[in-house]
């Protein structure tokens, strides 16, 4: 019995419906976004596309990071001295960061998901705010820096 009073308790949270305000009024209660327990469980979001396939994502994300390389090679190249590897460095950390976070958060995907058709969403059907794509590029960015100790 209580396992329905929780379940209708529930739904009355997440649909529409009017209710009466301290005056007695009838006030609209728009419907609250059901929101997922643990979002960083969900995280980082497979772009998975209408049959669940993740195929596109492995060919979205070397387009994406031959992008932000060959920003990076052209800054590099276009400094004459020694302190060119600094600027190519630098421009290809600013490129990275800048497409996948405020590119990406505006149209929704990076140029590699939208040549393939993806988009970053959580399992509710909401976006990933700013805040959040930010982190998980710091996320990927400690990743490499791992990655090349390691191999380094």
């Amino acid at each position: 019995m209580s396992d329905s009073v929780d379940m209708r308790k529930e739904a009355k949270l997440l649909s529409a419906r009017y209710e009466r305000d301290s005056d007695g009024r009838l006030v609209f209660v728009p419907a609250v976004p059901a929101k997922a327990d643990n979002p960083d469980a969900e995280w980082p979001l497979l772009a998975k596309d209408s049959n669940g396939s993740t195929t596109r994502m492995w060919f979205a994300f070397p387009l994406d990071m031959s992008l932000h390389l060959a920003i990076g090679a052209a800054a590099w190249f276009a400094v004459p001295g020694s302190i060119s590897l600094l600027y190519g460095l630098l421009a290809w950390l600013t490129a990275s960061f800048l497409h996948r976070t405020v590119i990406q958060r505006l149209t929704r995907a990076t140029l590699g998901k939208a040549v393939f058709g993806l988009r970053m969403r959580y399992t509710d059907g909401s976006y990933p705010t700013l805040g959040r794509l930010i982190k998980e590029w710091f996320r990927g960015l400690e990743t490499a820096l791992e990655m090349l100790a390691f191999f380094g």
